[in-house]
Protein backbone atom coordinates (compact mmCIF):
# COMPACT_ATOMS: atom_id res chain seq x y z
CA UNK A 1 0.00 0.00 0.00
CA UNK A 2 3.35 2.56 0.76
CA UNK A 3 3.98 1.88 -2.84
CA UNK A 4 0.92 2.87 -4.10
CA UNK A 5 0.83 5.69 -2.13
CA UNK A 6 4.47 6.86 -3.46
CA UNK A 7 3.61 6.43 -6.89
CA UNK A 8 0.52 8.51 -6.41
CA UNK A 9 2.70 11.48 -4.24
CA UNK A 10 5.20 11.50 -6.88
CA UNK A 11 2.60 12.19 -9.82
CA UNK A 12 1.42 14.96 -7.62
CA UNK A 13 4.76 16.74 -7.69
CA UNK A 14 5.24 16.00 -11.46
CA UNK A 15 3.74 18.92 -13.64
CA UNK A 16 6.31 20.32 -15.01
CA UNK A 17 6.83 21.14 -18.52
CA UNK A 18 6.99 18.23 -21.02
CA UNK A 19 9.45 16.34 -23.14
CA UNK A 20 11.30 13.16 -23.56
CA UNK A 21 14.83 12.35 -23.46
CA UNK A 22 16.94 12.50 -26.94
CA UNK A 23 16.46 8.81 -27.59
CA UNK A 24 13.57 7.84 -24.98
CA UNK A 25 15.53 5.46 -23.43
CA UNK A 26 18.06 5.48 -20.58
CA UNK A 27 20.13 2.23 -18.76
CA UNK A 28 18.93 3.27 -15.46
CA UNK A 29 15.30 2.65 -16.63
CA UNK A 30 15.74 -0.81 -18.06
CA UNK A 31 16.53 0.48 -21.69
CA UNK A 32 12.69 1.13 -22.14
CA UNK A 33 11.21 4.24 -24.24
CA UNK A 34 9.02 6.80 -21.73
CA UNK A 35 5.10 6.20 -23.00
CA UNK A 36 5.85 2.98 -24.33
CA UNK A 37 2.29 0.96 -24.04
CA UNK A 38 1.96 -1.54 -21.50
CA UNK A 39 2.34 -4.68 -23.93
CA UNK A 40 5.25 -3.20 -25.50
CA UNK A 41 6.75 -2.78 -22.19
CA UNK A 42 5.34 -6.04 -21.10
CA UNK A 43 7.13 -7.81 -24.05
CA UNK A 44 10.78 -6.06 -23.23
CA UNK A 45 10.17 -7.43 -19.69
CA UNK A 46 9.23 -11.11 -20.51
CA UNK A 47 12.66 -12.16 -19.05
CA UNK A 48 11.38 -10.68 -15.20
CA UNK A 49 9.33 -12.21 -13.36
CA UNK A 50 5.75 -10.52 -12.72
CA UNK A 51 4.40 -10.40 -9.28
CA UNK A 52 1.52 -8.36 -9.47
CA UNK A 53 -0.68 -6.60 -11.82
CA UNK A 54 -2.77 -3.70 -10.58
CA UNK A 55 -4.74 -0.27 -11.23
CA UNK A 56 -5.51 2.70 -9.35
CA UNK A 57 -6.98 6.16 -9.50
CA UNK A 58 -4.05 8.33 -9.44
CA UNK A 59 -4.21 11.90 -8.19
CA UNK A 60 -4.77 13.10 -11.12
CA UNK A 61 -8.01 11.36 -11.16
CA UNK A 62 -6.92 8.81 -14.14
CA UNK A 63 -6.77 5.62 -13.96
CA UNK A 64 -3.02 3.80 -13.67
CA UNK A 65 -1.67 0.62 -13.83
CA UNK A 66 1.48 -0.90 -12.34
CA UNK A 67 3.35 -4.13 -12.86
CA UNK A 68 5.58 -5.52 -10.32
CA UNK A 69 8.52 -7.38 -11.35
CA UNK A 70 11.62 -9.01 -9.75
CA UNK A 71 14.96 -9.71 -11.21
CA UNK A 72 15.82 -6.36 -11.79
CA UNK A 73 19.16 -4.18 -10.71
CA UNK A 74 20.17 -0.94 -10.68
CA UNK A 75 23.42 -0.59 -10.36
CA UNK A 76 24.28 -3.74 -9.80
CA UNK A 77 21.86 -3.87 -6.79
CA UNK A 78 19.26 -6.47 -6.83
CA UNK A 79 15.94 -4.76 -6.86
CA UNK A 80 12.06 -5.21 -7.51
CA UNK A 81 10.72 -2.88 -10.08
CA UNK A 82 7.41 -1.11 -10.31
CA UNK A 83 6.50 0.41 -13.65
CA UNK A 84 3.37 2.78 -13.21
CA UNK A 85 1.33 3.45 -16.71
CA UNK A 86 -1.69 6.24 -17.30
CA UNK A 87 -3.43 6.56 -20.82
CA UNK A 88 -0.03 8.02 -21.85
CA UNK A 89 2.07 5.05 -21.56
CA UNK A 90 5.12 4.25 -19.16
CA UNK A 91 5.33 7.43 -17.13
CA UNK A 92 7.21 6.20 -14.20
CA UNK A 93 10.20 3.58 -13.14
CA UNK A 94 10.08 2.42 -8.88
CA UNK A 95 12.96 0.80 -8.03
CA UNK A 96 12.70 -0.54 -4.55
CA UNK A 97 15.63 -1.98 -2.64
CA UNK A 98 14.73 -4.15 0.74
CA UNK A 99 18.84 -3.95 1.96
CA UNK A 100 20.33 -0.88 0.81
CA UNK A 101 20.60 2.27 2.42
CA UNK A 102 18.98 6.04 2.14
CA UNK A 103 22.76 7.34 2.19
CA UNK A 104 24.09 5.14 -0.25
CA UNK A 105 21.51 5.66 -2.92
CA UNK A 106 21.64 9.05 -3.09
CA UNK A 107 25.65 9.01 -2.94
CA UNK A 108 24.91 6.72 -6.14
CA UNK A 109 22.77 8.69 -7.72
CA UNK A 110 24.21 12.36 -7.01
CA UNK A 111 27.60 10.20 -8.96
CA UNK A 112 25.59 10.00 -11.79
CA UNK A 113 23.30 12.81 -12.22
CA UNK A 114 24.54 15.68 -9.67
CA UNK A 115 23.36 16.73 -6.17
CA UNK A 116 20.18 16.42 -5.70
CA UNK A 117 17.83 19.89 -6.32
CA UNK A 118 16.11 19.09 -2.50
CA UNK A 119 16.79 16.92 0.11
CA UNK A 120 14.57 16.72 3.05
CA UNK A 121 14.99 15.46 6.38
CA UNK A 122 12.36 13.53 6.23
CA UNK A 123 14.02 10.89 3.92
CA UNK A 124 12.77 12.15 0.19
CA UNK A 125 15.66 13.62 -1.73
CA UNK A 126 14.93 14.63 -5.45
CA UNK A 127 16.60 15.14 -9.00
CA UNK A 128 13.91 17.97 -10.33
CA UNK A 129 16.52 19.24 -12.89
CA UNK A 130 15.76 17.16 -16.11
CA UNK A 131 17.89 13.76 -15.25
CA UNK A 132 16.83 11.70 -17.85
CA UNK A 133 16.12 14.73 -20.67
CA UNK A 134 13.65 17.02 -20.16
CA UNK A 135 10.27 17.05 -18.01
CA UNK A 136 11.93 13.86 -15.90
CA UNK A 137 12.63 13.71 -12.53
CA UNK A 138 14.48 11.63 -9.63
CA UNK A 139 13.28 10.52 -6.68
CA UNK A 140 14.73 8.89 -3.50
CA UNK A 141 12.35 7.77 -0.47
CA UNK A 142 13.33 6.16 2.69
CA UNK A 143 10.49 3.89 3.62
CA UNK A 144 9.90 1.99 6.52
CA UNK A 145 10.82 -1.39 4.74
CA UNK A 146 12.88 -0.59 1.55
CA UNK A 147 14.37 2.38 -0.17
CA UNK A 148 12.34 3.47 -3.21
CA UNK A 149 14.19 4.94 -5.96
CA UNK A 150 11.79 6.29 -9.07
CA UNK A 151 12.64 7.93 -12.51
CA UNK A 152 9.69 9.68 -13.99
CA UNK A 153 8.66 11.69 -17.18
CA UNK A 154 6.09 14.41 -17.01
CA UNK A 155 2.54 13.23 -17.53
CA UNK A 156 0.43 15.76 -17.90
CA UNK A 157 0.74 14.86 -22.22
CA UNK A 158 1.51 18.12 -23.16
CA UNK A 159 3.70 16.74 -25.14
CA UNK A 160 4.08 13.09 -25.46
CA UNK A 161 6.69 11.23 -27.33
CA UNK A 162 6.74 8.13 -29.73
CA UNK A 163 7.76 5.20 -28.88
Amino acid sequence: MKRIYICSLVFTLLFTACSENSDGTSADILGLHWYAEEDTVKQAMQNYTMKNESEEIGVSGDIQTLLEYSGASLYEQPCDVVLCFTSLGLIGINYHDTIGRYEQWIERITNVYGEPTELSDFGIASWENDPLGTGTSIYIFDMEYDIQISFFVDETGSETATP
